[in-house]
């Protein structure tokens, strides 16, 4: 048994090592089988990243290729296009490009889980000082709603934002009354939002937490406050000046790290400062969490007063029609209700943990005393708000699993002990029961696969819906071999094509379905059920050169067939007027 606080690193690392490997041999092997990168978010980070790689320019945004032949200005953070494009500069020489872009997709997400495993560890072992270890690096390599964002293939940002937000997290348990902890967690949480702003949530809790710190212990709390209100405020601003050009310095952005969100994190650090600097010597406590208080609110009424845009969300500029038609369909932006009826397995295999650690950890929470009770609640935090983002939106599920890994790691630990007191069936199905809580493979399998059985099916688009949005035969890249042969130019393609074909080919898109890209995804919506006149006035405002079509034919005498009868992927050369 290792003494307390200190922690043997070796099982961690033969963990991380162990899944590396298998995830690795297990990428090579199916290489020119199945795709690596199949998901629309990831083949267009890779679409980025080989853009700056290319020279394009930091500050500039626009994904060129997409909304052809006018571009996206998109709300992406080059913070991630950075090290996946230096794997790719690493790789470049030695395997060309191409396949540069698939290793440094294998590499980035493995590097990325180290940490991940390391984190939860320095979590388990601060609120469990005797209990074994193992169970928290083998649990997040269990639990399908973590592992999958650090698969091979998956370069999108969610995978950075859940480590960074372990860090905060971590920072707060293990140094929350230390200036440098305070520091780490303001940093890592600044560092998160410039990267995507799915962790607002967390950097609201964090606030209130830290704020809470200092309501009841304000001698303690009184400079991590103004440290944890500086990083946060002072690591935002410089994020946005690092990555955003000074024509776009004073652009409402709702979507990303801009003025509005320095505004109200600007606000916050000011509240929390002034109250650690003039309020830490009054004795009320009451009266020190109404100051507080207070001046956050303020804050916040100034920010909807000078912003209420903001307040409908981060797609709050998107299109009516573009939300009525595409986004009930989009996976992470469903309920759980939805997504458990669309798909009971993977439903049960992504929710359960997250929602089943929820009341264990409040009751921890209640049961421990002193510092552990402190380190239980701050977890309770972040994984209570993490399950109510889940709820509404599936796209809260992966942080909720990361912040449930504490309480099972206790689950197994008390399950362990139960086993070693009996030693009978009950103690073998309590132990049993405690792992398949997080064995997602094993819960699709024994929960969803019956449930699926009882609940009503909910039907997949068909026709032109699925034809705009979806074209799921033709998601496979050799489909596309064809198509990447062609001289370059402007496709119009199903929506979910549109960002692979970028990855996978020299072509030009109408729409990838970014929310920023209204205008083309309206064109792309109206063009397969639009009439001939519908047709070719888009056709002339893009100077569309190729059509696209999934699983059925097109007619008209402008579009002359590149694909054999049968096809799923039908492809079309655009004749000259």
């Amino acid at each position: 048994m290792d003494e307390r606080g200190k922690i043997n690193w070796a099982p961690v690392l033969i963990v991380w090592v162990v899944v590396a490997a298998v995830f690795g041999i297990r990428t090579v092997l199916q290489y020119h089988d199945l795709p690596l990168i199949g998901g629309g978010d990831d083949a267009a980070r890779i679409v980025t990243a080989k853009d700056l790689l290319n020279g394009q320019n930091w500050f500039d945004l626009v994904q060129h290729r997409d909304d052809a032949p006018f571009g996206t200005l998109m709300h992406w953070s080059r913070l991630i296009d950075a090290p996946i494009a230096a794997l790719m500069a690493i790789f470049g020489p030695i395997f060309g490009l191409p396949v540069a872009a698939d290793i440094a997709a294998t590499i980035w997400p493995l590097l990325l889980l180290l940490p991940l495993l390391m984190l939860e560890t320095a979590i388990a072992r601060r609120l469990m000082p005797a209990v074994d270890l193992l169970p928290a690096a083998v649990l997040p390599v269990i639990s399908l709603g973590i592992v999958d964002e650090f698969r091979p293939g998956r370069v999108d940002h969610h995978n950075a934002q859940i480590v960074l937000c372990l860090v905060a997290l971590c920072a707060f348990i293990v140094a929350r009354d230390k200036w440098r902890g305070a520091l780490a967690a303001g940093l890592a949480l600044a560092t998160s939002l410039a990267i995507g702003l799915e962790t607002l949530p967390f950097v609201v809790v964090a606030i209130a937490l830290m704020s809470l710190y200092w309501v009841f212990e304000p001698e303690r709390f009184r400079l991590p406050l103004i440290a944890f209100a500086g990083a946060l405020f002072l690591g935002s601003v410089a994020h946005f000046f690092a990555a955003t050009a000074p024509s776009r310095y004073f652009e409402l952005s709702c979507d990303m790290l801009g003025t509005p969100y320095l505004l109200v994190l600007g606000t916050s650090a000011l509240a929390m400062s002034l109250s650690a600097l003039l309020a830490t010597r009054i004795g009320n406590v009451l009266l020190r969490l109404a100051i507080i208080g207070a001046a956050g609110v303020a804050g916040v009424a100034l920010w909807v007063a000078l912003y209420p845009k903001c307040l409908g969300g981060p797609y709050v500029f998107v299109d009516p029609r573009i939300v009525a038609a595409m986004y009930g369909d989009i996976a992470e932006a469903q309920g759980i209700w939805r997504a458990i009826a669309v798909d009971p397995a993977g439903g049960i295999a992504l929710t359960i943990a997250a929602l089943a650690m929820l009341p264990l950890t409040a009751w921890l929470a209640w049961k421990t005393r002193g510092e552990q009770r402190i380190g239980w609640l701050t977890i309770l935090a972040f994984l209570a708000f993490a399950d109510m983002v889940m709820v509404t939106q599936m796209r809260g599920v992966k942080f909720a699993a990361a912040f449930a890994v504490p309480a099972g790691v206790y689950l197994i630990s008390a399950a362990r002990v139960f086993y070693l007191k009996r030693r009978d069936f009950a103690g073998i199905a309590a132990l049993v029961g405690s792992w398949l809580l997080f064995a997602s493979g094993a819960q699709a399998v024994l929960i969803g696969g019956p449930l699926a059985q009882v609940l009503p099916p909910i039907e997949a688009p068909t026709g032109l819906v699925a034809q705009t949005i979806i074209g799921s035969e033709c998601l496979e890249p050799p489909y596309l071999d064809k198509l990447a042969t062609l001289p370059p130019g402007i496709v119009m393609a199903p929506i979910r094509l549109g960002p692979l074909i970028m990855h996978l080919t020299p072509h030009s898109i109408v729409s990838a379905g970014f929310h920023r890209n209204n205008d083309g995804t309206l064109d792309v919506m109206a063009f397969y059920p639009g009439t001939d006149a519908e047709r070719l006035a888009i056709i002339a405002k893009r100077h569309i050169d190729y059509v696209v079509s999934c699983g059925m034919s097109l007619e008209g005498s402008y579009l002359e067939p590149l694909s054999l009868p049968g096809e799923a992927l039908q492809i079309y050369r655009v004749r000259p007027a």
